[in-house]
C-alpha cells in the first residue's frame, strides 16, 4: 500500500480535515454522503490507476445514527468502548502477566473500568453469584 504517497494525495491535493490512518485502516469524516462518495471515487482511481489496487472494505454512513468502530474501539457520541472480541480474548488470557499487561495498555484509552474489574476478579464475581442464591 502506498501509504506515504496516497496520505499526501488525500490530505494536500483532496484538502480532506479529517484523515486517519493506522496501517491499513482508514478513516474519513465529511460533511455529508455526497462529499464522501466523492472522495471514495477519486481515491479508489487514484489507488487502481497508479498502483493496481482496490479497497477492500469500506462504508460511508452517518455517524450521528450509529457508533463508529475503528482500530479495536467503538466510538459512541458519549463514550467509548474496545470490540467484544478483544473482551473475550482478554478473559482468555487474563491469567498472563504479560497479556494482562499488553490489554490493560489498550484499555487505558476507553471506558472499561468495570471491564477490566469483571474480568480479573471473575472468580471472585462468580464466588459471589453463587452464595447470594
Amino acid at each position: 500500500f502506498p501509504s506515504h504517497d496516497t496520505d499526501h494525495f488525500v490530505k494536500e491535493d483532496l484538502k480532506v480535515k479529517h484523515y486517519y490512518r493506522y496501517a491499513d485502516d482508514i478513516l474519513v469524516l465529511g460533511e455529508s454522503k455526497a462529499e464522501l462518495h466523492e472522495l471514495l471515487y477519486r481515491m479508489r482511481n487514484r489507488l487502481f490507476y497508479e498502483y493496481k489496487l482496490d479497497l477492500k472494505y469500506w462504508q460511508i454512513f452517518d455517524i450521528k445514527e450509529r457508533p463508529l468502530d475503528y482500530v479495536g474501539y467503538i466510538f459512541h457520541r458519549t463514550h467509548t468502548k474496545v470490540r467484544t472480541k478483544i473482551k473475550k480474548n482478554f478473559a482468555k488470557r487474563r491469567h498472563k502477566k504479560a497479556s494482562v499487561a499488553a490489554y490493560m495498555g489498550m484499555l487505558k484509552y476507553c471506558d472499561s473500568r468495570n471491564l477490566v474489574n469483571k474480568i480479573l476478579n471473575k472468580n471472585n464475581y462468580a464466588k459471589k453469584r453463587n452464595n447470594s442464591s
